[in-house]
């Protein structure tokens, strides 16, 4: 039976409270709540429940152009295949290190014309497992000071790959943490989403080549148990939540939560698969109708 692998973080639980790497002011909470039903004066609780709350940078997520206030495809629009594509996984898992991630050290790992041969929107994801998982939850202060991506391998990948989107296993693809102040902003209005425009974000500045270029970054990603010998297959990355509009007003959608799953090798090319999900989809909604 071939394995499949669940590439998302896990909420870690430490008896009834959360347990797990978080950037300043971000908050995550797991509650049990109870629904009560009033009968003849009594309260009883009619059934049980769970509230979770979470900023959605947090755990594994997709980040969206919009974090930095940029346009791109309306989230509400993006088809479900697109969060459905062969990845392709770059193993450089070392000893804890805060040097980045250099172009030297992936560049004999990828094969360019892997990429540049399809059109952009057939081409895979691009994964980098470098080992950090192994310190979610377990140790905060290493998970925290992540190495990151540098700034030429960033640009390798924005002006040479352009891939729908990377992946990585830690928090983010910049190394720097000085952004996570950003938190600490509550209320966010028009004036402050024109400076974010206007700023050249330095402590960011992997994400903003990237988001510029409509390349979307999976973060916290789980990759602890995928071997070393498996660099390729197929990756399900669907966000937690759909949204639709029932209004003309836009909603800005910052980032996706998600469930990720890797299938190593799957038995059908990735074209089939996304053949088979249309064919169900038409004979479901078929049926509905």
């Amino acid at each position: 039976m071939r394995k499949i692998y669940d590439l998302t973080a896990p909420i870690c639980l430490e008896n009834d409270e959360v347990r797990i790497p978080k950037p300043k002011s971000a908050e995550i909470s797991l509650e049990l709540i109870g629904h009560d039903l009033l009968l003849s004066g009594t309260k009883l609780f009619k059934y049980l429940s769970n509230s979770i709350k979470f900023e959605v940078h947090l755990g594994t997520h997709i980040d969206l152009p919009t974090t930095f206030a940029y346009q791109s495809v309306d989230p509400f629009k993006i088809p479900v295949d697109f969060f459905i594509r062969e990845a392709h996984v770059i193993h450089v898992e070392r000893d804890y290190s805060k040097k980045s991630l250099t172009l030297d050290e992936v560049k004999d790992k990828i094969d360019l014309k892997e990429f540049t041969e399809l059109p952009r929107e057939r081409r895979p994801a691009l994964l980098f497992k470098t080992g950090m998982s192994r310190y979610w939850c377990y140790d905060n202060q290493k998970y925290m000071n992540f190495p990151g991506l540098s700034k030429s391998l960033i640009e390798f990948i924005a002006y040479e790959l352009e891939p729908p989107f990377i992946g990585i296993d830690a928090i983010s693809i910049d190394r720097t943490i000085e952004h996570r102040s950003l938190s600490l902003y509550t209320n966010i209005d028009e004036e402050f989403i024109n400076l974010l425009r206007m700023q050249e974000y330095t402590a960011l500045l992997g994400h903003d080549i990237l988001l510029r270029k409509n390349i979307y970054i999976l973060e916290n990603l789980d990759m602890r148990e995928i071997p070393s010998n498996v660099s390729r297959g197929l990756l399900i990355a669907l966000p937690l939540f759909r949204f639709t509009s029932l209004t003309e007003k836009s909603v800005m959608i910052t980032a996706l939560p998600c469930r990720a799953i890797f299938i190593p090798e799957p038995k059908d090319s990735f074209n089939e698969i996304i053949k088979k999900l249309r064919t169900l989809e038409k004979e479901l909604s078929g049926i509905i109708e």
